[in-house]
């Protein structure tokens, strides 16, 4: 079929525009959101931002997945603590040391079919726990393709720090309890040149600091 040449391509529909603040007051627009944002504190910290921002993502009528483990209990209530609705959540079955191929085959493709039953279409939020252990790279490896459709990824990574995250990850939001671990991850992917050097921007009003590679 042969194209119209005075017929004007269809424009490509202009990404919606939105920006969380964090408690301290640090302002993320959607063009940070978007290279995504890995968490790296306590699990206070943590949880008190993510209640945050699911609160600011609900006022803006964002959809917002929570996926975690059977352990991130605590996490997946969040949007019945809050009274917040519709929020998706899934918790993906454990990942057992030692389980039999055939078995961990069954559990790798509920684990993708209960990812694959959450995702929509179009800008979206996706939290993550941080006890996702063994799924982890299952989940690493889905994420390019989630930003691709829009979907921003709010990730736990405190115990993920020895994946090289700067594949996936531009945006690290640190709390002094994470600070050293932190460090020592940097270290480690540039000896390895997988990570950028960072600037570090604090809260304007908080202890936490927004890091972002260069």
């Amino acid at each position: 079929m042969t194209r119209n040449p005075f017929q004007r391509p269809k424009a490509a529909p202009a990404a919606p525009s939105f920006q969380l603040t964090t408690p301290g007051g640090l302002v993320l627009p959607a063009d940070t959101l978007r290279r995504h944002l890995a968490l790296v504190g306590g699990p206070l910290d943590v949880m008190h931002l993510t209640a945050h921002f699911l609160q600011q993502a609900n006022q803006q009528q964002i959809p917002v997945i929570l996926l975690g483990a059977p352990q991130d209990t605590a996490f997946l209530d969040l949007p019945d603590l809050l009274e917040l609705n519709p929020v998706r959540t899934a918790a993906l079955p454990p990942l057992r040391p030692g389980t039999a191929p055939e078995r961990l085959r069954e559990d790798l493709t509920a684990a993708t079919n209960s990812f694959r039953s959450l995702l929509g279409s179009g800008p979206q939020m996706l939290f993550t726990g941080r006890n996702l252990g063994g799924h982890w790279p299952f989940v690493m490896g889905r994420l390019p393709a989630f930003a691709q459709q829009g979907g921003v990824v709010m990730a736990d990574v405190r115990h993920q720090l020895s994946t090289p995250l700067p594949q996936v990850f531009s945006h690290f939001l640190v709390w002094p309890e994470g600070q050293e671990r932190m460090e020592r991850a940097v270290e480690r992917w540039q000896r390895h040149q997988t990570a950028r050097p960072y600037t570090v921007q604090p809260e304007p009003q908080g202890p936490a600091a927004l890091w972002t590679a260069q």
